[in-house]
């Protein structure tokens, strides 16, 4: 718009007033301040920012040093810690070595006491007894003396050591304190330097959001006084515009009092005036609308800084939408296609089934026929079964109630022949009995006969024949019960044959039944298909949404500038999380020594134990090198965020290509989806033809949550068994350690005998052997320091195996 008001002023200038010249030169002078101003505005908001990023830059390079520092103050108050937990444990050793001599030195005293006592009743002794036993006293004296002089000495040399060992105890124990409280004065220094630079830092935080709030507030202003200068300049133009309509009135009134022919010329030059009029019109209306289009920008950028962040986060979250669905999308398809398989294999599932049905059915009419053939033995009974089978084809309860009319039928059948039979075997019973009694009468007047010497005669033969009718009768008897066996284990077959017949058509209704109900869940799982079906339609609709807002993203240096305090904030809260972390690890550390110190000052007293807590004192220093190892992790760790945060940042400037790129992905995704979408509506017929084909599918999600029940039943199985075996070890270590206990009291009460011993046997044992009786000891509680280590290592191995 400049350039056309320059030229239209220019076109204009040789026909105009030297005035007009000086008031176009003035405007365009003024137009191109406005632009100079603007430019600079410019200038000084990439210089701020320019300035802005050096000092994030040379904040990141502070933030650094602090942490390197921190890094350095926390080795240097692991080592001092470490160094006085060292102090603490030789300070224990020396007291103990101070107690162990202090009680040699007390047994050695006792011990010379006892000696001076016995030499003294020697010399009392030695006045009453025979000269024959003066000899031998005054020897015995002798060696009391010298045993004496010997433990003076012995006690003497112990006195010094005890001497040596208080002066270096008390020189250690300075030491230790001296040493603790430079480790807590430097400590407490680094400390304060930590909070001064963390109080730096924040102030330094603050200054920087200070001088980026007076940036903005610069920045609106600058556009406020750019709007003041915008509306002068309109001002301006307007009376510019009101002037130059006077000199076009004036030139007019001019022009009317020349004469003709120059009235001609400056007719030409009205219009060339109204033209250059028209011009400058134009030229206003275009630098109104340039205006109103300025203003509209200024407040679209400043819509813009608001909107830009939350539409960075939206464009993230798109992203990992679009690459969950994706997932999803490849979830879906990796389901149809087993479906698919699945649809296969229930297909030869069903092929299967109808084989079975036709097994069934083929068995059914065999089982009939064979009923049939077994039915034939009886004519009544075969009408019957016919009669009974032909109702079972037309209709199942009529069946169910046919069968159980013959079985009603044969019972009573064999009920009344069994009665009969048993008649019959009561009337054979009192025949019996009868013919018993004629036989043994008979029997009688045939003896008494013999007995006299007569001969038989007629009864004899009537005897012959009873004896013969008896005979028939039993054969009678025996070929009946064999006969009525047979009628009723014939009857008894017959009457299994039609409890199976009723029980297969029970099956046969029941597994009817069943796949009633599987067809009808087949139903409902397709509408749940269709329901899914709609909810990838809304989803590709979501789609479609996402990237139309993706679309509308615009400028990304601002969202940089943005997010880059943010992280910044990010950081500062991160960096005092870990502060308040530090803390309260190194308090927990401190609570550990007091208690390890603690533990360390109840095991004194033997070489096993300070063993054991110089163990305990290693790890402990190793625990402390991984702790600060871990540190160390977790600080790279902070590192590598802040600088992947800033790669991203860098990144992206990239948006552009990433979204083109994003674009095709998306069209590509919806080819795909549009191909898996005519794909699946070819396969939904099938599906819906093949509804029975779910019915392995549903086993196998029955046999899959089975299998998934039984490995957490195991899984809380294998938990019991290691707390079980967990708690056998701790009572088992319990019970050792209450061993250990007992038997240290046990050596201590030992010992404690040695001593009286000692004190009562003074010239046949010396200190030596109460110093073997020690030794063994304390090779008794190493060895059983070592058992519960040993027991606590294979409690360590199997815990490791229970967790693998």
């Amino acid at each position: 718009s400049s350039r056309l008001f320059m030229s239209s002023a220019s076109s204009s200038s040789s026909s105009t007033s030297p005035d007009d010249d000086r008031a176009k030169e003035s405007l365009l002078s003024e137009l191109a301040s406005l632009t100079s101003s603007f430019e600079g505005t410019a200038l000084m908001i990439e210089r701020s920012r320019g300035s802005y990023e050096r000092r994030m830059e040379s904040y990141r390079r502070r933030v650094e040093s602090y942490e390197r520092e921190l890094k350095e103050t926390r080795f240097e108050i692991e080592s001092v810690e470490y160094e006085s937990t060292q102090m603490d444990g030789v300070v224990d050793e020396l007291r103990a070595a101070f107690a162990e001599a202090e009680r040699t030195l007390s047994e050695s005293r006792v011990s010379r006491d006892e000696k001076e006592y016995l030499a003294e009743r020697i010399e009392d002794e030695s006045e009453r007894i025979e000269s024959s036993e003066l000899t031998a006293a005054r020897k015995e004296m002798s060696d009391a003396k010298k045993s004496s002089e010997e433990l003076d000495s012995e006690v003497a040399r112990a006195e010094r050591i005890v001497e040596t060992l208080r002066s270096d105890l008390e020189r250690m124990e300075s030491d230790a304190t001296d040493e603790e409280n430079e480790a807590s004065k430097r400590r407490d220094d680094a400390e304060e330097a930590l909070a001064r630079e963390r109080d730096e830092l924040m102030m330094e935080a603050e200054r920087l959001d200070d001088e980026y709030r007076r940036s903005e507030e610069d920045l609106i202003a600058l556009r406020a006084h750019q709007n003041e200068q915008l509306v002068a300049l309109e001002n301006r133009l307007d009376v510019e515009k009101a002037s130059l309509a006077a000199l076009l009135s004036e030139h007019e009134s001019t022009r009317t009092r020349k004469w003709d022919l120059v009235r001609i010329r400056f007719e030409n030059k009205g219009r060339l005036w109204g033209t250059e009029r028209d011009d400058m019109i134009v030229e206003r209306e275009l630098l109104s609308r340039e205006i109103e289009e300025m203003h509209a920008e200024l407040e679209v950028t400043e819509m813009k800084e608001e909107e830009l962040a939350l539409k960075y986060e939206a464009l993230t979250q798109a992203r990992a939408g679009l690459k969950e669905r994706e997932e999803e999308w490849t979830t879906e398809r990796n389901e149809l296609a087993a479906r698919i398989d699945a649809l296969s294999s229930a297909e030869k599932h069903v092929y299967d089934l109808r084989a079975k049905l036709e097994s069934i059915e083929s068995s059914l009419y065999s089982s009939t026929a064979a009923f049939e053939s077994s039915a034939s033995s009886s004519i009544e009974r075969t009408g019957v079964l016919r009669s009974r089978i032909d109702g079972m084809e037309s209709s199942e309860e009529d069946d169910v109630a046919s069968h159980s009319s013959v079985l009603r039928t044969i019972e009573s059948n064999f009920a009344a022949e069994r009665s009969t039979w048993e008649t019959r075997r009561a009337d054979l019973g009192v025949d019996r009995v009868d013919l018993n009694n004629d036989l043994e009468s008979l029997r009688e007047k045939l003896e008494r006969a013999t007995g006299e010497g007569k001969e038989p005669t007629a009864s004899s033969e009537a005897i012959l024949h009873l004896r013969s009718k008896i005979d028939e009768a039993k054969k009678a008897r025996s070929d009946d019960s064999i006969r009525w066996e047979k009628e009723r284990s014939a009857l008894e077959e017959q009457r299994d044959i039609l409890v199976e017949t009723a029980n297969s058509l029970e099956e046969w209704e029941t597994r009817s039944e069943a796949v009633r109900v599987e067809i009808e869940a087949f139903e409902k799982e397709s509408d749940a298909w269709k329901e899914e079906w709609n909810g990838l339609v809304d989803k590709r609709d979501e789609l479609e949404k996402t990237r139309e807002e993706l679309n509308s993203v615009g400028d990304a240096r601002d969202v940089r500038f943005k997010k880059t305090r943010d992280e910044i904030e990010v950081t500062k809260t991160t960096l005092e999380n870990d502060r308040i972390e530090w803390e309260r690890e190194r308090d927990d550390l401190r609570g550990e020594k007091i208690s390890f110190a603690g533990r360390v000052r109840e095991l004194r007293g033997a070489e096993a134990d300070v063993r054991s807590a110089r163990a305990e004192l290693r790890r402990y220093a190793t625990e402390c090198d991984r702790e600060s190892r871990k540190w160390t992790e977790r600080e790279d760790g902070l590192r590598k965020r802040l600088t992947a945060t800033e790669e991203e940042v860098d990144s992206f400037l990239q948006f552009e290509e990433e979204e083109g790129r994003l674009n095709e992905d998306i069209a590509t995704s919806r080819t795909n989806f549009e191909k898996e979408r005519s794909k699946w509506e070819e396969d939904r017929s099938a599906i819906l033809a093949d509804k029975v084909s779910l019915l392995k599918t549903c086993a196998r999600l029955g046999e899959i949550e089975a299998e998934g029940e039984r490995l957490r039943l195991t899984l809380e199985t294998l938990e019991r068994k290691r707390d079980t075996v967990w708690e056998k070890e701790r009572f088992a270590l319990e019970s050792s350690h209450l061993d250990l206990m007992r038997r240290m009291e046990a050596s201590r009460k030992e010992s404690d005998s040695a001593r009286e011993k000692l004190r009562r046997d003074a010239e046949r044992e010396t200190i030596d052997a109460a110093a073997g009786i020690i030794m063994e000891r304390t090779r008794m509680v190493q060895n059983a320091e070592g058992k519960i280590r040993e027991r606590e290592d294979r409690i360590r191995s199997m815990e490791g195996r229970l967790e693998a």
